[in-house]
């Protein structure tokens, strides 16, 4: 074969097949070929097939899987081809139409097809060639697509049985993968073993340049990987073979990271994953539960400095389950996101924030699970600058995560009264979250106002109803 058309028409539910130079295989029947077009032919409402194999020529056309014509001659020229139509039963797949998402899969199986058929086929889309000849071309093709702009990248082809691309994720562990031209969208043994090596490497060279150990799992949520492989008499999961089950030593594949990361360097894949990597600072404290599954019940609380710190930490000890909570302290002045952007990055305090989230600047999220944690709690003081440290918090996910801001239930504020107020000898006491609410109860009273003791609450002890007063 030398050339694959492939055509999507979802106006009329029509998809068209061509493959020039398909001959059939030495006593091949025409009917042992149908076959092979079986579950097609069984969900499509119409369905058409011809082959020619340079002198001779078939066709079937098939009603609701039943063969309703048939023909066969001579040919006068040397034609190769096999030719496709259908028209898939749309009530068998519960759809009015050919669904956006469907049709994107059948787009992203044909760019498969192009890298699994390597530089000898012409593979042609709804009439335009796609522009992919090679495995590199075929993750180029991802990775310059990538948001905000196009991801570093080293490759290496290591043989004639494996090939490789690695570059950086969105937070959480990214693979496209083949087997034999066959799509593992679910990866496999053979991800895991060329990613456990690189994950183990690039931790040496973390340990190198920040003396830090940090998790083999830390490393791998920050890569995308890319592999395709040869192996001799692959085993899977299913019959849909989404997923490589064949046991590591089985594989028939040497890989040594070295050979391929040497380039990690020059392609800055390094000096781009090391500000993501949530290191444990000594001010940080890290939830034991966050980017791992149960990562979503996990709340990061952003506080205003470290005494609020220091009070949120005394108090986590009166919460059910403290493994599901982080604490990070931020600076009382934080750069107004919207005038200072490209300084605001450039702070160290920002980069911690965002690797301790795994936040992608600019990127749209429609969901927090691909974060290390599900939600946000800022605790500041009762204050005037504690009210700035929340408004300048909450501006900067807005100019840069807005859509997070309409996750439900992302952030919240710890809030607890700013003022109380006891009159000792009718045993009231009332609580006040506002200046403003005071201030309009006190002009309620008027001079019996003074008979109330008041007292100005700054800041809070977590989870309890002691307040340290000015």
């Amino acid at each position: 074969m030398d050339r694959l058309e492939v055509n999507i028409i979802p106006e009329v539910n029509e998809i068209y097949v061509y493959m020039k130079g398909v001959p059939l295989l030495g006593d091949e029947t025409f009917d042992n070929v149908i076959k092979k077009f079986h579950p097609t032919n069984l969900y499509s409402s119409y369905c058409y097939v011809e082959i020619a194999d340079g002198q001779r020529f078939w066709s079937q056309e098939f009603h609701n899987a039943t063969p309703v014509a048939t023909k066969c001659f001579n040919l006068c020229d040397n034609g190769k081809w096999t030719n496709v139509m259908f028209k898939p039963d749309l009530d068998k797949f519960d759809m009015k139409n050919l669904e956006k998402d469907v049709i994107a899969l059948m787009k992203k199986r044909v760019l498969d097809m192009a890298v699994c058929l390597g530089e000898t086929v012409t593979v042609v889309l709804n009439g335009t060639v796609i522009p992919v000849k090679s495995f590199k071309d075929y993750a180029n093709f991802f990775l310059d697509r990538a948001k905000p702009f196009p991801l570093p990248r080293t490759h290496a082809k290591l043989g004639d049985r494996l090939e490789i691309c690695l570059s950086l994720s969105d937070g959480k562990f990214q693979q496209v993968s083949f087997v034999n031209s066959i799509a593992t969208i679910k990866g496999g043994t053979h991800v895991d073993y060329i990613t456990k090596q690189i994950t183990t490497y690039i931790k040496k060279e973390v340990l190198k340049k920040k003396h830090v150990n940090v998790n083999a799992d830390t490393v791998k949520n920050q890569l995308w990987v890319f592999v395709n492989a040869l192996i001799d008499n692959p085993a899977f999961n299913s019959q849909t073979k989404e997923m490589l089950t064949t046991k590591p030593a089985r594989l028939g594949l040497k890989f040594f990271p070295g050979s391929m990361l040497n380039d990690v360097q020059k392609s800055q894949i390094l000096d781009n994953l090391l500000p993501r990597i949530p290191f444990k600072h000594r001010t940080h404290v890290d939830a034991k539960l966050a980017g791992r599954p149960d990562s979503g019940k996990c709340t990061l609380i952003l506080t205003q400095g470290q005494y609020v710190k220091d009070l949120a930490m005394s108090g986590l000890s009166a919460v059910v389950d403290p493994d599901l909570y982080g604490v990070f302290p931020l600076s009382s002045k934080l750069l107004n996101a919207t005038r200072d952007s490209r300084k605001l990055f450039k702070k160290k305090e920002i980069q911690n924030l965002m690797a301790i989230l795994g936040l992608v600047r600019n990127k749209k999220y429609s969901n927090a699970k691909c974060l290390r944690y599900g939600q946000l709690m800022v605790m500041a003081n009762q204050d005037e600058d504690g009210a700035h440290f929340k408004g300048l918090l909450i501006n900067f996910f807005y100019s840069f995560w807005p859509s997070l801001l309409k996750v439900s239930k992302f952030m919240s504020v710890f809030t607890f009264p700013i003022i109380k107020a006891s009159d000792s000898k009718k045993g009231k006491e009332l609580s006040f979250d506002s200046m403003q609410q005071y201030e309009d109860w006190k002009k309620e009273l008027g001079n019996t106002a003074n008979d109330w003791e008041i007292k100005y609450c700054q800041v809070c002890c977590w989870k309890t109803s002691i307040f340290l007063y000015l």
